[in-house]
């Protein structure tokens, strides 16, 4: 894994507990902190959950929460611990039920409010920038439908330390055991959840994260619920768990688990993969091989997605290709090597789109074709139909940084060239949490007929 959040040692890190808070006495308590990054890691290291939707900026870009996510159980145990700490007479429960329901980010401020409601004895909500991330309802009385004991002892033992990347069909009746990574940081961490509920169901809540994140459904995992109910059975040295069911069409894997004086019912997703683009070999079988014989092809955002197949079209056609990255150094590196290993022609080099003044790119001659295909995270949690400073963000990245970049080449080089800007059929099919996203698009089409019309070198 690579990336700023990266596996750390005990010694590089300082644990923190609860966060700031406001402490409140009775219902409607409120308790706020930010998760940075040195909390995240620290409960990393706890959990050995190292997913790296959790760890790998660059990973979790290309996902579809777009950026860090903190893991659901520490959100759940935050949550807690603010909880027992601020509420003057918190219920003691004897089961507890989650749904997590956004992406909490790095870096994000969350807040947690208490109220009895309905059929529970109370619920905890977090709730980051309006939009809420996950609900805790506590229960002085068990959890319903957890089935019987489990007994799995007999199961292997899992100790992976790497995300396993499985078939949902691999998962269908397994079972096993996972030992807990770091125990002697449950008190550490949430030491008031440790007095209340126990030491074991910190750890228990742990290993849940690191089953889902790491084993089942692992790399490509996103939790979805948990129903959990304090019996005083099952082990304390780890977690057993079994596989109770998998929902191929909606991907939805189910586990029985025990742990730590707890058992209870997990529900997770396994998300669909990213798409493989198609190798430099299937490409050439449908490109003329001097289709594109004499263009000089730049394409912006070439190391994955879009950008990656026109860069391999353009090369399989005979084109000399140079692709740029803003933060995929090693993809860009192997759609390069790729194409040069078939016998085409590509250079790699760095360029953040939007960056004012940034270094020129680094090309000898004018490009014949510019493929604009620089990007940022589209679908992006909202609590509101239309967000200021989101707008912004799109526009820095397709209105201003394709304007400067053509503009750039248009002063530099005095060649005719052609511009390829993509737009979005959101423009006309509206999508209301693709509000900011459409409006910047629909921007861009009326900037490149006025650049077709007054840029004379560019079209």
């Amino acid at each position: 894994m690579t990336g700023e959040f990266s596996r750390t040692s005990r010694d590089g890190i300082k644990r923190k507990r609860a966060g700031r808070s406001a402490k409140a006495k009775g219902d409607d308590a409120v308790t706020s902190r930010i998760f940075d990054g040195e909390a995240h890691r620290a409960f990393a290291l706890f959990s050995g959950d190292f997913n790296p939707i959790h760890m790998d900026p660059e990973f979790a870009r290309r996902t579809q929460a777009g950026s860090v996510v903190i893991h659901g159980a520490h959100t759940v145990l935050w949550a807690l611990e603010a909880y027992f700490s601020s509420v003057a007479d918190p219920v003691s429960p004897r089961s507890l039920h989650v749904v997590f329901l956004n992406s909490l980010y790095v870096g994000d401020a969350a807040r947690v409010t208490f109220a009895p409601r309905g059929e529970a004895d109370g619920v905890l909500e977090v709730t980051a920038n309006n939009a809420r991330i996950c609900r805790v309802a506590l229960s002085r009385a068990p959890a319903r439908g957890l089935g019987g004991a489990l007994d799995g002892d007999d199961g292997p033992l899992f100790a992976p330390d790497r995300p396993l990347d499985r078939p949902l069909d691999a998962l269908i009746g397994e079972a096993g055991r996972l030992a807990f990574v770091r125990p002697d940081l449950a008190r550490e961490l949430f030491p008031t959840v440790a007095d209340r509920l126990g030491e074991g169901f910190v750890n228990a809540v742990g290993g849940m994260t690191r089953l889902v994140g790491m084993v089942s459904p692992g790399l490509y995992s996103m939790f979805a619920s948990m129903a959990l109910e304090l019996t005083g059975d099952g082990p304390s040295d780890g977690l057993l768990w079994r596989t109770i069911s998998v929902d191929p069409q909606f991907r939805m894997v189910r586990h029985r688990v025990a742990a730590g004086g707890v058992q209870g019912v997990l529900e997770s997703f396994a998300r669909d993969p990213p798409v493989l683009q198609p190798l430099m070999a299937e490409v050439a079988q449908v490109v003329p091989r001097d289709a594109f014989r004499g263009h000089r092809v730049l394409v912006v955002g070439g190391s994955r997605g879009l950008g990656e197949v026109v860069a391999k079209l353009a090369a399989a056609g005979g084109a000399s290709v140079t692709i740029t990255y803003a933060t995929g150094a090693a993809d860009a590196q192997r759609v390069r090597d790729e194409i040069v290993a078939w016998g085409g022609r590509c250079q790699v080099c760095n360029h953040v789109a939007g960056a004012s003044g940034g270094p020129e790119l680094p090309i000898a001659e004018a490009p014949t074709h510019v493929y604009y295909f620089a990007s940022t995270t589209i679908a992006r949690r909202k609590s509101a139909l239309f967000d200021l400073e989101r707008l912004a963000d799109f526009n820095r990245i397709y209105n201003d940084g394709f304007f400067e970049l053509c503009s750039r080449l248009s002063d530099r080089f005095s060649e005719k060239f052609v511009a390829v800007y993509p737009s979005t059929v959101f423009v006309t099919e509206h999508d209301n949490a693709l509000v900011e996203y459409a409006m910047s698009k629909a921007a861009g089409e009326v900037l490149c007929d006025k650049m077709s019309a007054l840029m004379g070198n560019v079209r």
